[in-house]
């Protein structure tokens, strides 16, 4: 049986936050669990991945670990431009790491794996040649 893994918002909240307590609004878990699930649905920029957090509601912020609405572009500016990235590396690569571990490999297959294809040939659409091979659609077989 493989084994959990360490959820992703844990390893972020081993990162130490380089805030002061003081006007802390938004907990660096949670900005960090934002970012990344806002950047795994394809939002790079961050306009983008504040619209994100926006667009999915307080149920997701409260998920994610946010007390308050979801932070906006200049915070999660200020945010990745100090938050120590060497540290973040470390960790993010250290749970990759454990899950590929961890993850069993695929069985050696017995048999060798056949790939198929089909070609359309051009023109068969608008009209169906008589006595051709294959009349609209080839089918392609590579071992």
């Amino acid at each position: 049986m493989i084994a959990q893994p360490q959820p992703l918002i844990e390893v972020f909240a081993e990162i130490p936050d380089f805030r002061r307590c003081r006007g802390n609004r938004h907990p660096l878990p949670a900005v960090l669990s934002l970012a990344c699930c806002a950047m795994l649905c394809g939002y790079r920029s961050y306009s983008a991945i504040a619209e994100w957090g926006r667009n999915y509601g307080a149920g997701m912020a409260h998920a994610l670990g946010f007390t308050h609405n979801t932070p906006g572009a200049a915070t999660l500016h200020t945010v990745f431009r100090h938050v120590d990235r060497d540290e973040v590396e470390a960790k993010l690569g250290a749970w990759a790491e454990g899950i590929v571990i961890s993850t069993p490999a695929a069985p050696a297959a017995d048999k060798a794996a056949v790939a198929l294809d089909g070609k359309t040939l051009r023109g068969s659409r608008s009209k169906v040649r008589l006595g051709s091979i294959c009349s609209q659609r080839c089918p392609t077989t590579w071992a």
